[in-house]
């Protein structure tokens, strides 16, 4: 009977839910035909509820989740075709990516048709056009983009490649006509063209045009054919033409991405909406279910007392089987929505929720393959980042660094620490030896340099030269490794792995096509070195090729920065040199100095009326007479001016030779004829005269009193004059305040105000930063600007700070003993006081008053203070934030920080800078660089506030860009400590 019992029960499991509820129902019926007609509106009622469950919720569900993947796929096609458009190339990048997002966009437009015919709910229908419309617009301006990057095109297409070969020509024509000056103009504008397209910042746009005029001026001045002038002209324009057809393709893509960024986001809002109804249109109908399954029960229990009990076990069966499955499912839905993709379901039978519980699977095992996927991406993005800091650090080296050797070296440390590669090192091409000759290296050991260099030689017949370094430069191009041990061109396997070294590249250093040296780079991964890190690489390779080429020129260069080109004299900064020297001379012999300032007059007129070259032609006259009467002595005479030149007299003696000097040479000179243009010129001048020592002791001091001298030279019309040892109104009033600060540090005069930041959201009051004020007693309260300046200059600025940090503290104390709601105080620290080395033991100091003065300290540094020494402030900032102390870069965006160092730095909030607020309401280019910033800041998991926040319609902008506080005159100017307790501390009276 038991074992009738289990086969039964095991017969009626394997049934579907139509079907168990037919065979319980059939039961019912047989039991009492009296209420025949309840059960079977009961059941009908409660098959409709599970087949809308089943069905309709669910459909729609699985729809939207369907929806939400697509969008992510098109999403990903669109960054795949942004990173991968140069590396495959643009039609093919088009190709594969465009394709693959109008693809998925379809999909979710089919999605949101379905959804449609599922359900009639005026929501439902509201939320899929609203999801078309947004998609639509974020493809529309997706394709807009594309097109954009199409007609711009890259390093060898479109506008790039089109004014890089006009440079390129203009290079080839300059260089083969020997045009210095030329060459110096033109290396300008291509280091313009570099920093626009690696930044995109308007201001080399700018640039770039004015250097392009400068070029057409001193086109005209050089001495070539017509014919040669005429073809560098048009080459010009065209390399103008194009560049800037580039640069406004780069805005017109700026504002198009921003646009359909901004679609983009709004779709997923409304997915997770539509999904959330769904959801709540499920509990509904279990609802449902269970209340008419118990209607059922009641119904049936009431009309049949002692028949009911067969009845009553099926409908309870039946009851525990739906709700236990809707359970399952909707427990499924919340892990599934909490992130857990893990997540399975078990099927039961051939019900319909076994059906469910396999369509479920496998849309997780769906997503959890493409959650896999994002996370290589992801890996493969953080390789990508490591080369790209690489690049930069080495294009800022490059740079800055004017040493080859320097540059070598520091190129190698650079992609061993900072790109994490294994070992670098750069050799040199010896031609005479045929073999490449290794100057630098970084993660190397001695060994293996040493293997390197025997086997390094660029015969043919030697088995070394067609190893990966010498293929690079025997062919002229990169050699990639990315299996050591397989490879058959890696002699020494052993001493590879030894080195942990599992893949390498070598890139040939290329200078006018011909290849000068390599850079080898070694990875511990294997299988590193793919396209997208080559596309890097490459570009590495030809900057430091570039810096090679450059630092060749640099000796010509150095002479354009000590000398004057038109007239072979000594510039301003040569000409301070020798003084300096002759100084000596003049302390060690106990004997006086003078130094003459010359300006020329009429000069301009000359100039404008007979041309430029008749004003050169004069100048270059000039020059020579005083090279003449300084008894031939070039090195006493300078060109400081258009049309002012310098002299120095190195023995002064005490019987007034100079006046008498002064006299024969203004004679002299007004008596000599200058012949410009067939016609004879008389020229005069005026001359400002500064002694040694009366009127100064060094060469700076002197040269400016004699500058002094010459102003008032010319506006008195005197034919000379001396400087007068009298300090001018200006200086003595900085003195007289210089002094009053002093006093005023000493007196206490100095106060701090406060001015509130607000939370965006809530518009709740957050912190305060701590202004510096000096209540003078004599005029009241005295401007910033007036005062602050002074304060950086003589250095007091460091003592006021220091008042400024333990006034702030003590404040912030004060306030939480008197129970008030104190906020974090942010105080302004000086250049001058993040030098000090004391300064991190001040800081200590300062919190050392109370146990919870940490809490309430936050320092604001100024971005560009930052990067003056950044690696020494990241050590010092870190020992700071270890205190419990927060830091907040202040004015961001103004101090061209590397992404690289951003990263590293140990600050907890960033300030847009209030110039930026300001531009955000004038344009998209204002409101994309606010959002760019905001961006960046919460990816580096960093709060964000905006200064200089004066407007509603720049708060309502900041709170859509997700920006997390503001300050500024909106909400309160700077107050005294007083009204700022009571204002904004005190809790608000009763009544």
């Amino acid at each position: 009977m038991e074992s009738r019992t289990k086969s039964a029960t095991a017969w009626y499991r394997r049934l579907s839910l139509r079907a168990e509820l037919a065979t319980g129902f059939i039961a019912v019926l047989a039991l009492t035909l009296v209420v025949g007609f309840v059960s079977l509106f009961a059941q009908n009622h409660s098959i409709e509820a599970v087949d809308k469950l089943v069905v309709v919720v669910g459909r729609i569900d699985d729809l939207s989740l369907s929806s939400n993947v697509a969008m992510l796929k098109a999403r990903r096609a669109e960054k795949d075709f942004l990173i991968f458009r140069n590396e495959f190339g643009f039609s093919e990048a088009r190709s594969r990516y465009v394709t693959v997002l109008r693809t998925n966009i379809a999909e979710v437009r089919q999605h949101m048709a379905h959804v449609r015919e599922l359900s009639g709910e005026p929501e439902v229908i509201d939320l899929t056009h609203a999801i078309e419309q947004a998609v639509g617009q974020y493809e529309v301006g997706f394709l807009r983009v594309v097109d954009l990057y199409g007609r711009r095109g890259h390093m060898n297409t479109g506008f790039e490649g089109k004014f890089r070969q006009k440079a390129h020509d203009i290079e080839a024509i300059v260089s083969a006509a020997h045009q210095d000056r030329l060459m110096v103009d033109l290396l300008t504008l291509r280091r313009h063209e570099k920093d626009f397209v690696a930044r995109g910042i308007d201001k080399y746009v700018e640039a770039f045009a004015q250097g392009i005029d400068r070029f057409r001026v001193d086109l005209a001045q050089a001495r070539l054919s017509p014919e040669v002038k005429r073809k560098l002209l048009g080459l010009t324009t065209d390399y103008k033409a194009w560049f800037e057809q580039y640069a406004e393709i780069g805005t017109r893509i700026d504002a198009e991405q921003t646009a359909y960024l901004a679609a983009a986001h709004t779709v997923e809002p409304l997915l997770e909406k539509l999904h959330a109804n769904a959801e709540l249109n499920a509990d509904t109908t279990q609802d449902d279910a269970k209340r008419q399954a118990q209607i059922a029960i009641w119904a049936i229990g009431a009309a049949v007392l002692l028949a009911s009990l067969l009845g009553l076990a099926v409908a309870l069966i039946i009851s525990r089987s739906i709700t236990k499955s809707v359970d399952e499912c909707i427990g499924f839905a919340r892990r599934v929505s909490q992130g857990d993709l893990s997540t399975r379901l078990s099927p039961k039978g051939n019900s319909e929720f076994g059906t469910l519980a396999v369509a479920l699977n496998r849309m997780t095992e769906t997503l959890e393959e493409r959650d896999a996927g994002l996370q290589l991406a992801t890996l493969r993005i953080n390789r990508l980042n490591r080369v790209y800091a690489v690049l930069s650090d080495i294009n800022m080296l490059i740079v800055h660094v004017r040493d080859r050797d320097e540059v070598f070296t520091e190129a190698c440390r650079i992609a061993v620490e900072d790109g994490r590669f294994q070992m670098a090192w750069i050799g040199v091409v010896d031609r005479s030896a045929m073999k490449i000759v290794p100057v630098a290296s970084a993660g190397a050991s001695a060994g293996f340099l040493e293997a390197v260099r025997e086997r390094l030689s660029l015969l043919d017949s030697a088995p070394e030269g067609y190893g990966p370094p010498a293929l690079a430069v025997r062919e002229k191009q990169a050699v990639v490794v990315n299996d050591v041990e397989a490879d058959p061109r890696i002699r020494n396997k052993t001493l590879h792995a030894d080195m942990g070294i599992r893949s390498s590249v070598s890139l040939p250093l290329l200078v006018a096509d011909e290849a000068v040296g390599v850079f080898c780079i070694h990875a511990a991964e294997g299988g590193y070195f793919d396209e997208a890190e080559m596309t890097l690489l490459r570009e590495l390779a030809g900057n430091i090729a570039f810096a090679i080429d450059h630092l060749g020129k640099q000796e010509q260069l150095d002479y354009l920065a000590y000398y004057d080109e038109l007239t072979g004299l000594a510039n301003r900064g040569l000409f301070l040199e020798r003084v300096t020297q002759y100084l000596r001379s003049a302390v060690s012999g106990g004997h006086n100095l003078a130094v003459f300032l010359i300006d020329l007059e009429r000069f301009k007129n000359i100039n404008d009326s007979l041309g430029r070259p008749a004003g050169d032609a004069l100048l270059r006259q000039v020059a020579e007479w005083l090279t003449r009467n300084a008894a031939g002595d070039a090195n006493l005479v300078a060109r400081v001016g258009a049309d002012q030149f310098a002299a120095v007299l190195p023995i002064v003696r005490n019987d007034g030779n100079v006046v008498r000097l002064l006299e024969k040479f203004n004679d002299a000179f007004l008596n000599h004829p200058f012949r410009l243009n067939d016609a004879v010129f008389r020229i005069a001048f005026k001359v400002g005269v500064a002694l040694f020592p009366d009127d100064g002791t060094d060469a700076d001091t002197l040269f400016r009193h004699a500058e002094a001298a010459l102003k008032k030279a010319k506006a008195s019309g005197e034919r000379y004059l001396f400087y007068a040892q009298e300090m001018t109104a200006a200086v003595a009033g900085k003195l007289t305040l210089e002094n009053q600060l002093r006093q005023a540090l000493d007196n206490g005069e100095f106060v701090l105000h406060y001015q509130p930041k607000v939370n965006l959201a809530t518009g709740r009051m957050t912190s305060a930063e701590a202004l510096i004020r000096w209540n003078d007693p004599s005029t009241g309260l005295v401007p910033p600007g007036r005062f602050i300046p002074i304060l950086e200059e003589t250095g007091l600025i460091y003592d006021v700070g220091q008042w400024a940090l333990r006034q702030a503290v003590a404040d912030y104390l004060r306030w939480r003993a008197a129970g008030l709601a104190a906020v974090r105080i942010a105080v302004n620290v000086s250049p001058l006081q993040l030098r000090q080395r004391g300064f991190i033991a001040e800081v200590e100091q300062a919190i050392g008053t109370g146990a919870q003065a940490a809490a309430g300290l936050e320092l604001e540094i100024t971005e560009s203070v930052i990067m003056q020494d950044v690696k020494h402030n990241i050590a010092s900032l870190q020992a700071i934030r270890a205190m419990g102390v927060s830091i907040a870069i202040d004015d961001f965006g103004t101090g061209f920080s590397s992404l690289s160092y951003l990263a590293k730095l140990p600050v907890d909030t960033l300030k847009i800078d209030r110039s930026f607020v300001f531009d955000m309401t004038r344009g998209p280019q204002g409101m994309a660089l606010v959002s760019t910033i905001i961006n960046l800041a919460h990816s580096l998991k960093l709060k964000v506030v905006a200064e200089g926040v004066e407007t509603d319609e720049q708060s309502r902008l900041l709170g859509l860009l997700d920006c997390d506080e503001m300050q500024g005159y909106l909400f309160s100017k700077p107050v005294p400590g007083e009204i700022f307790e009571t204002r904004f501390l005190s809790p608000p009276r009763a009544g």
